[in-house]
Formats: C-alpha cells, sequence, structure tokens
C-alpha cells in the first residue's frame, strides 16, 4: 500500500513532468483513464473538452493511421516488448505535433501506461536536414562536409560517390587534406584551411592527372565555413565545380580565361618575388599539315603537344590551348635550369615523327618565352612579351625559341626598320620593289582586316625579304574593294619614299582572279593617279594562274588595262606548265620564272624544252625573263641568260636597327 505522503510527492512529481502522462485502456480507441495536466497543455484542450469532444478517446486525436499502429500495439503486446512510437497529433488550435509516446503494458488492468513527448521541433530540424541532404545529393557540384576540428570528413553528396578518380581510396572518415591537396593548383591546402576557420571563403582550383600525361579532372572549388547559432565554426564545406566540360575538347586543357585567371589570381596574393614564366608555343605550318595529310592529322599533332605540356606540370603550373595550333604554359618559377628542361621537352617531341594513314610526318615548334624575375608584371605585358618572343622565333626561320629580353622589336616595331631598309633601297637606286597585299580574316569577329603584306625584290636578284611573317589564316582574296583598299594602303604608306629615287618600279601582286573583273581594272588608273604615282613606275605581277576561269573575259580585261597604259609581270612559272597560251595571250613586259624550276632544267630534259619555249615567247613579245629566287646549281649550262646577273649587295636590318650588307652572286 502506498501512504498518504508517498501518494503526495508522487502525484506532486506527475503533475511537474514536462512530459505527457497517461494510463489508458488497450482497446481500439486507447481510451484515457488519466492524465496529468501537462498533457492537456501539450495539445490545447481542457480536461471537459477532452471529455465532451472526443470522449477520452486518445486515438480520435491522432491524425495518422490509427489501425496500423494498433497492429503493432498488439504485436508488441504479444511478445511482451515496451512501445516506443512515434505520430502525429493535431492540437486545438489546428497545428501539428509530433509525438515519442513509449508506453508499458500492464497485464492485471490490460491498460498501459503512457509517456509522451512533444518532438515538434526535433522531427523539423530532421526534416530540414533530410531536405538540405536530399538537395546537397541533387545538385551537380561536388560537396565534402568536414570537421573543423579535425579535417574528417564527415559526409559526401552523391556526385563525390560516382565521381571514379576521387574515390580511389575510401572518403568519408579521411582526412580532406588528403583527398584533395596533392591535387591544388598554385596555393597550399593548410594555408587555405587557415583561412577558412577564420570565417573566410577562399576559392582554388584542383587538377587530376592519369599516367601524368592525362588531365582526368579539373575543379573550382570554394572552402566555406560553417557556423552553428552561436557563430562558432563547426564544419567546412567544399563545394567543387567541374570545369572540364569548359575544357578544350580535344586536349582537355583549360581555355585561355581559365589561364589568365589563374596567373591574376596568383599575382593577387601578394607574394614577395612574384616569379612566373609564359611559354606562348605555336605549331609550325600547321596549315599545312591539315592540307596535306588531312584534319585528322592536324588534331593528332595539337593532341601530341597537349599530352607534352600537361607532362611538364608541376602542381602550380598552369596550361592551356589558346586556340588554333597556340599553346601556352605558365610555370611558377623563373629557374633556367627548369625553363631549359621544358624547353628541351618540348623540342624532343619534334624527333618523333606523326604517323596516320600510311603517312609520316614530323612537327616542329616555335616557342617564345618571358618571365616576371620577382617583378609584379600584369597578364597582358606579360603574354605581349612572350609573342614577341615567339614571333621573333618564327621570323629566325621556326623550329627553335626566343626568350624575351628588354628592347626585343615587335611586330611594329618590325615593320618601323621596314621603312629603314626600304629607303636604303631607294637610296642604292633597286629599280624593283616587290609589295604583295594580303588579306587576314579574323574568324572570331567574322569580318576582314586588311593587312598588307610587303616583301622587296629588285629585278637583278629577286631578293625577298619578309618582315612582316604570313600568318597561318592569311589567304588571298579576289575581292575589288579589298584589293582596291590595299593599293591605297601601300600607295600613300610608301609612295613618299619611292619619290626620292627615279630609278624604280613599284611592283604589286595580283591574283589573276581580278583580270576577270573588268570594272577593277577600269579603276586602277584612277587609283594611282589619286595617290599620284604615274602608270610606268607600277608593275602588277599575275599570280596564280592556275586558277583562271574566264579566260576570254581576262583577257580581253588584260588588253584593256595594256592599252591604258598599265603594265604587267607572268609569274611564277614551273613545271605545272602544260600550256604556253597565256604567254601569247597575255604579253607582259617580264616573265618570272622560279629557281627550283631552273634548277631541275639541268637534270631534266621535259624541264628544259619548257624553258625553252618561255625564253622563245620572251623574245617574241619583247620580256625580260627574271629569275625567281636563287638556283642551287649551275644555270649558265643552260644556254639561256636571265637579265641582270651581277654582284649585288644582299641588305637586312639586325635587332638594333642596324644595316647589315653581304655581297652574293646571282
Amino acid at each position: 500500500m502506498i501512504d498518504k505522503m508517498n501518494y503526495s510527492m508522487i502525484a506532486k512529481l506527475i503533475s511537474n513532468v514536462d512530459a505527457g502522462l497517461l494510463f489508458c485502456k488497450n482497446d481500439p480507441h486507447s481510451t484515457i483513464l488519466y492524465s496529468n495536466d501537462y498533457f492537456f497543455e501539450m495539445i490545447g484542450y481542457t480536461r471537459e473538452e477532452v471529455e465532451q469532444l472526443f470522449q477520452n478517446r486518445f486515438a480520435e486525436m491522432v491524425i495518422d493511421n490509427v489501425p496500423d499502429i494498433l497492429v503493432k500495439v498488439k504485436r508488441a503486446v504479444e511478445l511482451g516488448e515496451h512501445l516506443d512510437y512515434e505520430y502525429r497529433m493535431r492540437r486545438k488550435d489546428g497545428t501539428i505535433m509530433w509525438i515519442h509516446d513509449t508506453a508499458v503494458y500492464e497485464k492485471e488492468h490490460d491498460a498501459f501506461y503512457v509517456v509522451i513527448m512533444d518532438i515538434t521541433e526535433k522531427k523539423s530540424i530532421q526534416y530540414q536536414m533530410e531536405k538540405l541532404l536530399w538537395i546537397l545529393d541533387h545538385i551537380p557540384n561536388k560537396i565534402m562536409i568536414a570537421n573543423s576540428s579535425d579535417q574528417k570528413i564527415d559526409y559526401v553528396n552523391t556526385e563525390v560517390l560516382n565521381c571514379e578518380y576521387l574515390n580511389e581510396e575510401p572518403i568519408e572518415g579521411n582526412l580532406l587534406e588528403c583527398v584533395v591537396g596533392g591535387h591544388i593548383i598554385g596555393q597550399n591546402f593548410r594555408e587555405i584551411w587557415k583561412k577558412a576557420l577564420l570565417g573566410q571563403v577562399v576559392s582554388y582550383e584542383t587538377r587530376f592527372q592519369e599516367e601524368e600525361d592525362t588531365i582526368i579532372g579539373h575543379e573550382k572549388n570554394y572552402l566555406v565555413p560553417i557556423l552553428d547559432h552561436e557563430k562558432k565554426i563547426i564544419s567546412v564545406m567544399q563545394v567543387s565545380e567541374d570545369l572540364m566540360k569548359q575544357n578544350d575538347a580535344l586536349t582537355a586543357l583549360p581555355n585561355r580565361t581559365m589561364f589568365e585567371n589563374y596567373y591574376k589570381e596568383q599575382r593577387a596574393l601578394g607574394q614577395e618575388n612574384f616569379d612566373m614564366t609564359l611559354f606562348m608555343i605555336d605549331i609550325d605550318d600547321f596549315k599545312t599539315i591539315n592540307d596535306v595529310y588531312g584534319h585528322d592529322a592536324g588534331d593528332l599533332a595539337i593532341k601530341r603537344i597537349a599530352k607534352c605540356l600537361i607532362g611538364l606540370l608541376h602542381e602550380e603550373d598552369y596550361a592551356s590551348r589558346c586556340g588554333g595550333d597556340e599553346f601556352v604554359l605558365l610555370l611558377k618559377t623563373c629557374e633556367r635550369e627548369r625553363i631549359n628542361f621544358c624547353i628541351q621537352k618540348i623540342m624532343n617531341f619534334t624527333k618523333e615523327p606523326i604517323c596516320i594513314g600510311g603517312h609520316q610526318f614530323y612537327v616542329t615548334y616555335s616557342i617564345g618565352i618571358a618571365s616576371t624575375n620577382g617583378e609584379s608584371i600584369e597578364y597582358n605585358t606579360l603574354f605581349k612579351y612572350a609573342d614577341i618572343a615567339l614571333y621573333k622565333a618564327k621570323h629566325n626561320g621556326k623550329r627553335g625559341y626566343m626568350i624575351y629580353e628588354a628592347g626585343m622589336l615587335d611586330r611594329n616595331s618590325f615593320e618601323q626598320f621596314y621603312v629603314k631598309e626600304f629607303q636604303w633601297y631607294i637610296k642604292h637606286d633597286v629599280n624593283l620593289i616587290n609589295l604583295e597585299p594580303y588579306t587576314k580574316r579574323n574568324l572570331k569577329e567574322k569580318k576582314e582586316i586588311l593587312e598588307p603584306n610587303y616583301n622587296l625584290t629588285t629585278l637583278s636578284e629577286n631578293l625577298r625579304k619578309f618582315l612582316i611573317e604570313k600568318e597561318e589564316e592569311i589567304t588571298r582574296y579576289v575581292d575589288e574593294e579589298i584589293y582596291e583598299s590595299l593599293i591605297d594602303e601601300i600607295l600613300k604608306k610608301y609612295f613618299t619614299f619611292l619619290q626620292e629615287s627615279e630609278n624604280y618600279i613599284l611592283c604589286i601582286n595580283l591574283p589573276i582572279g581580278l583580270l576577270e573583273k573588268g570594272i577593277f581594272m577600269q579603276k586602277v588608273p584612277s587609283i594611282l593617279q589619286r595617290n599620284h604615282c604615274p602608270k610606268e613606275r607600277v608593275l602588277f605581277k599575275i599570280i596564280e594562274m592556275s586558277k583562271l576561269k574566264g579566260y576570254e573575259e581576262a583577257h580581253l580585261n588584260f588588253i584593256e588595262a595594256k592599252a591604258a597604259g598599265l603594265k604587267f609581270m607572268l609569274g611564277d612559272f614551273g613545271e605545272e606548265l602544260d600550256s604556253f597560251k597565256i604567254l601569247l595571250d597575255f604579253p607582259t613586259e617580264y616573265i618570272s620564272v622560279d629557281s627550283v624550276f631552273v634548277d631541275q632544267c639541268i637534270d631534266n630534259a621535259r624541264y628544259k624544252t619548257i624553258l625553252d619555249t618561255i625564253f622563245n615567247l620572251a623574245s617574241l613579245n619583247e620580256s625580260i625573263v627574271v629569275l625567281q629566287g636563287k638556283c642551287e646549281k649551275d644555270w649558265t649550262k643552260l644556254g639561256h641568260r636571265f637579265d641582270y646577273q651581277n654582284e649585288h649587295e644582299k641588305v637586312y636590318v639586325n635587332d638594333e636597327g642596324n644595316m647589315i650588307s653581304q655581297k652574293y652572286l646571282v
């Protein structure tokens, strides 16, 4: 028996417990026999309301499926187990609350002692957590969450679990530094971690490679601190964005924008000695590879240099395909030993042939190199220095490299020195100056840029000196307006120098296709006139005869142009000449013959017959035969004499802008 004092203590204890205490029948309604006051506070009803509205039937206040719950209750009773359930009830104000129900069955009274607790807040947090985890598992980013105290990874989302290169070893429970630290580009993981623990959001890139020369993963990452309600950092989350889709599809290398951003991010770190070296690599004669061996061969050439560059990368280095056949490599060092090592590795690839479709060919590279040497140089400036060095390397004959030095000439400087050389030719009465107009098509901006390309030639030696080198994209377009603008530009820019000497002829190369356009040829006299250039001092060299289509129309327009006082040269004839009709129908003051063809005439009777015919027709038309280029063999054995064979002086401008001369025989 419980005495009155103990009963009073128990009643007081029950009344002060923050939980609903009930004694319920084991019937389909869980009829309430007793409940404490806190239970009614939880549901918002009074004792009287529960009795009147629900007849003390606890089950009628439950909104989940009561029959399912009763089945579980019956089974627990049969097995002699305690009850432990979670379900929902509706309060008087209509709100839903989650209940945690624990109960013990008493067989004597066929009833349950029940304790219920409001776990709505806990369920809300749990729901929010489940919702958050669902979101994290369905976003395209990789997510890893690590404990802030020890870096142990507590959570990874589905994107991480499905990533092959991240799952070579178990991730959960591992340290974040062990998983990604060795793949961070240009930064130190521990420094990044320190910043995150100070509350900063830190960004960095990671790169994953296979067999050292293949990129299989490239990510932009953000390390984000996670704070609790007291604003203490409890975890750190790494959010990773896959950059591979933005990388070049053929090589997997990052694009030029990523390359530039990486350089600027490294510069922004504010290192005391900012040591960076930029390589600009260009495949020599890439257009020829595509034209001769096909685009599949060109793709192989691109993949090869890409693999080479990837194989050179240290953790802090970066490489990119800028577009076409141009690549850039950034080394986080200015040490000459490392630079030389990379140069040698790239150049060694020129010794290994590429084989495709039964063909074999070799690929060479031109490299321009520029270093910061400890200075915080802006990206555009360093890029320009490397570009100048690359141009110099290509100008020196390609298949080599050049390291930028202060004062090295850029493309504009070459043109300025070209003017000096031009003046020298005028001063020394050179009698033919050859200027070739080209156009450069800008594929990105989808427009054509007028860009003349000049070379100097004399009738006697046919000296060709390119000071503005042709780019691979440059092609000739038979377009009247383009050529009219080009000729205008040539005359305006250089005719003032021509006026210094009376003994010159200005030679302008034109594709024969323009002769098919009578309107253009009619414009030429007015072009010369508006530029104050006498017709007798201009010679038009007709090129690309193999592309002639409208033969009769071209012939008629040529006759009209000749009648208008324009002078012409035909060139360059060689082994492809099968018919001499063009020499008869287009009588010109000069005929240009290629030196390679002349060398072949010495050992080839058929070629010798073609050369004889050219000289016979030249005699018939009173034309001068000019040798295009320098012969390697003794052409005097052929029995013909080209005009103006004497000792000549070849002149060029060196890097310092000084005139250098060299005498030789033609």
